[in-house]
């Protein structure tokens, strides 16, 4: 198309503009878990996963002023990749009445950034890790209510931070699969 990019005593100066621009998006992915009843109210799960998501966008336009041609553009470049290892246990009380969820886990995250226009770039890789263990303990005193507590302990490499959280809850159905919960 046509842009007026300048004006030179009171006439414009007309380019022909040409615009292409690209982006491309993948996100990939790898799970796998195993599971073992070490008895009737004791089970364990170790699962390990794997995402990556990147992204690419490329911009370029030019300026045709017929005696001049201006080109200029960009290219930005997003990586996020994650992994992540747990390990849960499970108890539950020979009557069903209560179960206690315990675990621990441990997710790394490298997040990268480039960007390139023609005449400054940049880029930067950052990494952190997210680790911790936690207790769930749920009580059924009743067929309709229950009532929950845990904890929560959590380390966050990039802020060298310890985090300690502590959760109560209870929930009642009020009809077939109709809940009022409370936390």
């Amino acid at each position: 198309g046509e842009l007026v990019v300048d004006e030179v005593d009171d006439v414009p100066v007309i380019a022909d503009f040409l615009e292409t621009s690209e982006q491309d998006a993948t996100t990939t992915g790898l799970e796998g878990a195993l599971s073992y009843q070490v008895s009737p109210a004791l089970s364990i799960r170790a699962a390990v996963a794997f995402t990556r998501y990147v992204t690419r966008s490329l911009f370029a336009a030019t300026l045709d002023y017929g005696d001049d041609v201006e080109a200029f553009g960009d290219q930005t470049d997003n990586d996020l990749d994650d992994v992540v290892a747990r390990l849960d246990g499970l108890w539950l009380s020979a009557d069903r009445q209560a179960r206690l969820d315990i675990g621990v886990w441990s997710a790394r995250y490298a997040v990268g950034f480039a960007f390139d226009d023609g005449t400054d770039d940049g880029a930067f890789v950052d990494r952190a890790r997210l680790s911790g263990v936690h207790a769930q303990y749920r009580w059924y005193p009743y067929s309709r209510l229950g009532l929950s507590g845990g904890v929560r302990f959590s380390y966050y490499s990039l802020f060298d931070a310890h985090y300690l959280e502590h959760r109560l809850s209870a929930e009642y159905e009020v009809a077939d699969r109709l809940f009022l919960k409370a936390a």
